[in-house]
C-alpha cells in the first residue's frame, strides 16, 4: 500500500517538473525554481490545508488588529476618566475605593484647616500699633496718601495723623487708593503684593480698636471681606491656600452678619463666600461700592437661589438682606432719585426761572440742553459719558455722584455746596433720562 502511494507521488512530481520545463522553453523564459515537492502522503489534502492556513492567518491578523483598536479606545476612556469612581466593581472593591477616596478628602481637609488656623493665628498675633507700622512701610500707601491729599486738598501730614488715629473717611479713602495701586501686582502673583494684601487685610481687621461707630466699622469689614475674596481668586493654583482663605472669609461673613452668633444657615454663608470669590468685583475695592458689597451679594443670591433654597433658607436670606440694608441705611437707586427730585427739583426749577427768565412748567422741568446736562454730570464724575451713552451708564454715573455729594453725608461746612451739586445733577439726569 505504501509503495503505491510513493509511486503516485513520483509520477505527480515528474509531471509537474516536465510542465514547468515545457512552459519555459515555449515562453523563452528563465527556468523557475523547482516546485516545492508535495508530501508523499495525502498530496491532495496539502493544497487545501495550505489555503486554510492562509485564511486562518488573515483572520488572526484581523482579530489582533481589532483587539488593538479596542484596547486603544478602552485605554483612552480610562485615561479621560482617571480619578473618577469606576462602575461595575465588586462590592468589596467599591468599598475599598470609597475608603481611599474618603481618606484622601480627609487629608486635604485637614491640610486646609491647618492652613486656615495658621492664617488666623498670624492675623491675630499683632496689635493695632504693630500692624499700623507694617502698613506704613508699604510703598503704595505713601503714594495713596499723596493721592488722597491732592483730591481732598488736605495736607499730607494732617492725613497721616488722621489715618493713624483711625479717622474713618481718611482710612476708607487711603485703603481704596492703596488697593488700586496693589491690585495689578496681585493679579500677576507678585510675592511682595501678596504680603502687602495680607497686611491690609490684617489692618482692616484691627480697626475695631480705633473705629467705634458700628456702621463705619461694618463698611470697613465689607472692604476686608472683599479683599480676602480677591486673595482667593488669585490663589487658585494653590488649592490649600485658596480654601484656607475661603474658610477665613466665611468666618468674616458670620461675624458681619451674625455678630459671632451661630448662623442659622451655613449654606447661605458658603454661597455668599463663593459669590464674592468667584465673581470679579475688584472695582468695588477702589470705590465706595465696597460699603454695599455684601448687601449686593445677598441681593444676587435672592435672585439666583430663589428656586433652589428651602423655604427656611429663603426666609433667613430675606432677614439678612433687610438687616444689612437697615443697618447701613442702604437705599435703592429709585429711593435716592425720588428723594432728590422731591427735595431739589422744585427749588432748582424756581432758581433757574428767576435767573434765566425762562418759563416753568413746574417741578421736573428741564432748563439744560442735552449737551449741558452731559457736561454737568461729567463735571462731577471721574467716568465720563457722551451723547451715545446708554441709560444704564447715565443712571450709574448719576447714582455715584449723588452718593458722593449727598448733603446728609456732607461735612458741616459743605452742606450748601453739596446741596447745589445734587440740585444740578438731578436736573441734568432728568433731562437725559427722558
Amino acid at each position: 500500500m505504501t509503495s503505491n502511494i510513493n509511486f503516485r507521488g513520483d509520477l505527480l512530481q515528474k509531471a509537474a517538473n516536465k510542465n514547468i520545463a515545457d512552459n519555459n522553453i515555449q515562453n523563452n523564459t528563465t527556468p523557475q525554481p523547482k516546485v516545492e515537492q508535495l508530501p508523499q502522503d495525502k498530496p491532495d489534502e496539502f493544497v487545501s490545508s495550505k489555503t486554510s492556513e492562509q485564511k486562518n492567518n488573515s483572520m488572526l491578523y484581523k482579530i489582533l488588529g481589532g483587539l488593538a483598536v479596542i484596547g486603544t479606545v478602552i485605554g483612552s476612556i480610562l485615561y479621560l476618566r482617571k480619578g473618577k469612581p469606576q462602575k461595575n466593581l465588586k462590592p468589596e472593591t467599591e468599598q475599598t475605593m470609597r475608603l481611599l477616596e474618603g481618606k484622601k478628602n480627609s487629608n486635604e481637609s485637614q491640610k486646609i484647616s491647618a492652613t486656615a488656623e495658621e492664617l488666623l493665628k498670624r492675623f491675630s498675633a499683632k496689635n493695632y500699633e504693630e500692624v499700623l507700622k507694617e502698613i506704613n512701610d508699604v510703598p503704595e500707601l505713601k503714594n495713596a496718601l499723596t493721592n488722597v491729599s491732592v483730591k481732598t486738598n488736605i495736607p499730607r501730614e494732617e492725613l497721616v495723623e488722621k489715618f493713624n488715629k483711625g479717622d474713618y473717611e481718611t482710612i476708607s479713602s487711603v485703603l481704596q487708593e492703596t488697593s488700586k495701586a496693589l491690585y495689578p501686582f496681585l493679579r500677576t502673583g507678585t510675592k511682595n503684593a501678596d504680603k502687602n494684601w495680607d497686611i491690609m487685610i490684617d489692618y482692616a481687621g484691627k480697626l475695631n480698636t480705633v473705629i467705634k461707630n458700628e456702621t463705619q466699622l461694618e463698611t470697613i469689614n465689607n472692604f476686608r471681606a472683599l479683599a480676602i475674596a480677591q486673595k482667593i481668586r488669585f490663589s487658585k493654583n494653590n488649592k490649600a491656600v485658596a480654601e484656607a482663605y475661603h474658610e477665613l472669609l466665611q468666618k468674616e461673613l458670620k461675624n458681619i452678619l451674625y455678630k459671632n452668633n451661630p448662623p442659622k444657615s451655613e449654606q447661605i454663608i458658603k454661597d455668599l463666600a463663593d459669590n464674592l470669590s468667584f465673581n470679579s468685583k475688584a472695582n468695588s475695592l477702589f470705590t465706595d461700592e465696597h460699603k454695599e458689597i455684601i448687601y449686593n451679594a445677598l441681593k444676587e443670591l435672592k435672585e439666583s437661589k430663589k428656586n433652589l433654597y428651602s423655604k427656611d433658607d429663603l426666609t433667613e436670606l430675606d432677614a439678612l438682606f433687610y438687616d444689612v440694608r437697615e443697618r447701613l441705611n442702604i437705599r435703592t437707586f429709585e429711593d435716592v432719585y425720588e428723594d432728590m427730585k422731591r427735595r431739589f427739583s422744585q427749588s432748582f426749577a424756581e432758581e433757574s426761572t428767576t435767573s434765566s427768565g425762562k418759563g416753568s412748567s413746574g417741578a421736573g422741568a428741564s432748563y439744560f440742553s442735552k449737551d449741558e446736562a452731559i457736561a454737568t454730570l461729567n463735571r462731577y464724575s471721574e467716568v465720563k459719558i457722551d451723547s451715545n451713552s446708554s441709560s444704564d451708564e447715565i443712571k450709574k454715573i448719576y447714582r455715584k455722584i449723588i452718593i458722593k455729594y449727598h448733603p446728609d453725608r456732607a461735612p458741616q461746612d459743605k452742606v450748601q455746596e453739596y446741596t447745589t451739586i445734587c440740585q444740578k445733577v438731578t436736573e441734568a439726569y432728568d433731562n437725559l433720562k427722558a
